[in-house]
């Protein structure tokens, strides 16, 4: 069993080292999470990590702007159906 961990273990710091030759915009978000646990404490990686939590502020607050977004077209679609009922009700 320990063997087998010690496989595990060198694959997957390989893809790891691998991965840093590859711009972050195109890394998944599992490979950034798994990244940044397993070198939250190499020195030598801090600058990707720091750029990881740069790039995740970024996608925050792009989120953020889909929620709002998302809340004011439903608060605008919420508004016509209202309007359009109070027409319906009007005519009959």
């Amino acid at each position: 069993m320990a063997e087998e961990q010690c496989r595990i273990l060198w694959v997957e710091m390989d893809k790891l080292e691998k991965l840093e030759k590859k711009p972050i915009e195109e890394w998944r978000i599992s490979e950034k999470i798994h990244y940044m646990i397993r070198f939250s404490h190499a020195q030598k990686k801090q600058r990707i990590i720091q750029e990881l939590i740069e790039k995740g502020e970024i996608i925050a607050m792009m989120e953020e702007k889909k929620r709002d977004y998302l809340r004011d077209t439903s608060l605008a679609i919420a508004r016509m159906r209202a309007k359009f009922d109070e027409l319906d009700e009007q005519r009959v």
